[in-house]
């Protein structure tokens, strides 16, 4: 019998690039697809599409209705599907952009590997792709770090107990801005596992919409120093642990950061971040971040 799964989609102003993510999903192999769709208040063909589809794939695709009032973030709008979306009976939750392309196992490979590693959470290396024609792959399966999830997303189970979570707590979420880091703080601090899949099993569309992006690229690589700079990271990272508290209150040092707390930190950051490249960079941050702050 195959898998039911319900996939949740996010749009906005996506009219350019949705229909051949919306194709590959429903071209999913051996799983039984369904799709929640909220869109945040489109002002270009995104809602044409959308309606299109529903009524061709009427059976598979629910478009959630009511949303009156721009969310502003994608974030927003998938805290939006986690608690609104009727998913059925569905055994397995996915989660999905609007401008990326499947591969056509990929909900199959994701189950197994779900199953043979005895998670609750997955995700995947990816393949960047960009409009020239140049791909790269992404490699997002180092080994996990005991507290990589405050300081950095899985790349993209337990879905009952994040759904009453993000009822509970919808207004400490209204400022939080990544929802793929989100969730894997969920489900690592709430002691459940996560698996990275070293296969890429999707193409990562990289255009000038994205909000972050790949690390490529002199206006890659810009995007992400102005996210450090102006000091939006720590703030995020701060954010996530008031969510999920630590014994050794790394929120607290976090929105401080004075010299203690920067010792502190830099000298773990081997426990935060999961490339060696990334450590080294995340001590950088938190030695300069005071400076950093002051320059804003």
């Amino acid at each position: 019998m195959k898998p039911n799964c319900t996939i949740l989609l996010a749009t906005y102003n996506g009219s350019s690039w949705l229909r051949p993510q919306l194709d590959s999903i429903l071209s999913q192999r051996n799983v039984n697809i369904s799709i929640a769709i909220s869109d945040d208040s489109s002002d270009d063909k995104t809602c044409t599409i959308l309606a299109e589809y529903e009524k061709k794939h009427s059976d598979k695709i629910n478009v959630l209705s009511g949303n009156t009032t721009r969310m502003g973030s994608a974030c927003k709008n998938f805290l939006r599907l986690i608690r609104d979306a009727d998913v059925g009976n569905s055994e397995y939750i996915g989660f999905s952009d609007q401008d990326d392309v499947w591969h056509l196992n990929k909900i199959e490979n994701s189950i197994s590997s779900l199953k043979d590693n005895s998670a609750q959470g997955y995700s995947s290396c990816v393949m960047a792709f960009w409009p020239d024609g140049k791909e790269k792959f992404v490699n997002k399966s180092q080994k996990q770090k005991k507290l990589d999830f405050f300081f950095a997303s899985p790349g993209p189970g337990v879905y009952d107990e994040l759904k009453a979570w993000v009822i509970e707590k919808q207004a400490d979420l209204k400022d939080v801005w990544f929802h793929d880091w989100l969730i894997y703080a969920f489900v690592r601090s709430h002691g459940h596992k996560w698996v990275v899949d070293p296969v890429d099993s999707m193409r990562y569309r990289q255009h000038y919409s994205n909000e972050i992006g790949v690390n490529l690229g002199i206006k890659a690589i810009l995007r992400r120093f102005r996210f450090i700079s102006d000091g939006r990271y720590i703030e995020e990272a701060a954010r996530m642990s008031s969510l999920f508290p630590t014994k050794d209150g790394l929120e607290y040092r976090l929105k401080r950061m004075n010299l203690a707390d920067r010792i502190y930190l830099t000298l773990h950051s081997y426990s935060y971040r999961r490339r060696f490249q990334d450590v080294l960079f995340l001590c950088v941050i938190f030695l300069f971040a005071c400076k950093l702050k002051k320059n804003q």
